[in-house]
């Protein structure tokens, strides 16, 4: 008996053998053409004319339900005189676990309109045509159009679905697209709805002029893939209204893909990995990235406005003409990449300081490659009062993080749980000891006088840092600043002082209310020329040395802003 008689659909003349006619593998050539003979036998396909490209061509129109489960499809004979080209399938097919080799679907039309909703799952589940757990080898579908068509675990081989329309629901999921001899599968200006490639495996396959907009890769992986010319806009809110649910791209994998002339809009990658792929003219707009990878991958000429980045790690990327105008960024990771050209990060949002800092730097790098001093240092002055604010953030993290250890009375204290915890916060104070042995009541208290000194520390050098540093030259950048501080102070601050407290003297002893002897005598300070005929008295002396000490720091700063920024 057929070995696949379980299909229910074995040929009556052959099924006494290992394999009936129609399940048989590696048919000859006479077999067939026996195939083909007792399909059309079976299935009663009828005839009619159609016009094709201004010409009149002959198809064939299967107008009765097919149950084809398991059967093999060998090369159609050149000398037999039929062809699944524009054919017509108008009612319910099933080609499920079928194998077709060297097969064209060109033109054909799979549309029986019939499709069945699943509300227990709220879910779309096509049953009118089904090819699922199929095998396609040099199979072509080019201007096939499908309608609620599964492909459920199949394998493709050099398939061609050049042109074809995929309307309703379709189901490409558990599917393999297998390389031969590096020739791709291609999906060439087709037309999607709603279809689920997830969970599937993509190796030399394009897509090329391509509109998705509900479309399905989780947990799929790529390589060798090219995205060109392809637009991926999904709109979650209305999936949810319809019933598809986990629509996107979560947990993907993609290695040396290309991406070229592609844009995403409105999409959520989630658990992505990008291993050594190309990016070129990519557009992500209105993007959540989650938890995603970019190892050794190129960006080129790439938008990612207005996206949201968290846990994301581009690590070792090459960025060349890339945006990130309007993005948010939580935990993202640049380690080791290398920016090149212009690097846009416009009005960008950072739930994390460590990042802003670092994304500054990048900025302020390529800026100085294109020769853009001012916005260089515009990027230095960011990044230095990001990573003071990170200075304040981490001490205070690291007391808050010592205090609960007390507060949790079940908790083990030794210095082991410490680090791990500190670890996770990414927190590494530099007096935390390498042993594992417990923690006494003495060494906490020491911990945590400790860690409170860090906090006064960080607080007061922020401090000190911001007057000296950014108050007075934004950090040796704005040459203007010390000028205008130091003529506020000098001609309008300190002679207002000195004539309120009237602690300027003359030689012989003689008080001084002139506001003019004032400002004299608060320029002569200032500049430290010291013409003798006027004194500090009282609180003068105090005053006058502030001064003469703000005087000098003032030019010294001035001197050093000035030379650097038109010596460059």
């Amino acid at each position: 008996m057929c070995k696949c008689e379980h299909y229910g659909n074995c040929d009556p003349e052959t099924r006494d053998q290992e394999y009936c006619i129609f399940h048989k593998p590696d048919k000859t050539e006479d077999e067939a053409r026996e195939f083909y003979r007792k399909f059309l036998e079976r299935f009663k396909p009828r005839k009619e004319k159609i016009i094709v490209d201004g010409r009149e061509i002959e198809r064939f129109v299967f107008e009765n339900d097919m149950n084809c489960r398991g059967y093999v499809f060998p090369e159609i004979p050149r000398d037999f005189n039929f062809s699944f080209r524009y054919s017509n399938f108008e009612s319910v097919v099933y080609f499920d676990e079928s194998t077709f080799f060297n097969i064209s679907f060109e033109g054909a039309v799979f549309n029986s309109g019939f499709k069945c909703v699943n509300t227990e799952k709220n879910e779309y589940k096509p049953i009118n045509v089904t090819f699922d757990r199929s095998k396609f080898n040099y199979v072509v579908f080019r201007r096939a159009v499908f309608c609620d068509v599964s492909f459920e675990e199949s394998e493709f081989r050099c398939v061609d679905f050049d042109k074809s329309v995929f309307s309703g629901y379709i189901v490409f999921r558990k599917v393999k697209f297998i390389s031969v001899f590096s020739r791709f599968t291609t999906f060439s200006e087709t037309s999607f709805d709603y279809v689920d490639f997830s969970e599937s495996k993509f190796e030399c396959v394009e897509f090329s002029k391509i509109n998705f907009k509900y479309i399905n890769f989780r947990k799929s992986t790529f390589k060798f893939v090219i995205f060109k010319e392809i637009n991926f806009i999904i709109n979650f809110d209305e999936l949810h209204e319809i019933g598809l649910i986990n629509l996107g791209f979560e947990d993907v994998f993609f290695d040396q893909a290309k991406l070229q002339n592609t844009s995403f809009e409105k999409v959520s990658f989630i658990e992505f990995t990008f291993l050594n792929t190309h990016f070129e003219d990519v557009i992500f707009r209105d993007v959540v990235f989650l938890e995603l990878y970019f190892n050794k991958s190129d960006l080129i000429n790439v938008t990612f406005d207005r996206s949201k980045f968290n846990y994301v790690v581009f690590r070792r990327a090459v960025f060349c003409d890339v945006s990130f105008e309007e993005s948010e960024f939580r935990c993202v990771d640049f380690d080791k990449s290398v920016f090149e050209n212009t690097i846009r990060f416009t009005n960008v949002r950072f739930k994390n300081l460590k990042e802003e800092a670092e994304v500054y730097r990048i900025q302020k790098i390529c800026y100085e490659r294109e020769g853009r001093e001012d916005d260089a240092d515009k990027m230095f002055v960011r990044e230095r009062r990001a990573l003071r604010k990170l200075r304040k953030l981490e001490a205070r993290n690291v007391l808050e993080l010592i205090r609960d250890l007390r507060r949790n009375e079940d908790l083990n204290l030794n210095w082991k749980t410490l680090r791990e915890k500190l670890k996770k916060k990414d927190l590494k104070p530099k007096w935390i000891k390498e042993s594992e042995e417990e923690i006494t009541s003495y060494e906490y208290l020491k911990l945590l006088a400790r860690s409170a000194w860090d906090v006064f520390a960080a607080y007061a050098g922020s401090a000190v840092e911001y007057v000296l540093a950014d108050f007075t030259c934004k950090y040796g950048t704005d040459w203007k600043r010390p000028v205008i501080l130091w003529v506020a102070l000098v001609i309008f601050v300190f002679p207002f002082i000195y004539c309120l407290t009237h602690s300027i003297s003359g030689i012989h002893g003689a008080g001084v209310d002139n506001i003019w002897n004032c400002l004299y005598f608060s320029v002569v300070t200032a500049t430290t020329l010291g013409y003798g005929d006027l004194h500090p008295v009282g609180w003068g002396k105090a005053i006058a040395s502030a001064e003469a000490i703000f005087g000098m720091f003032m030019w010294a700063v001035f001197l050093a802003v000035f030379s650097r920024k038109y010596m460059r």
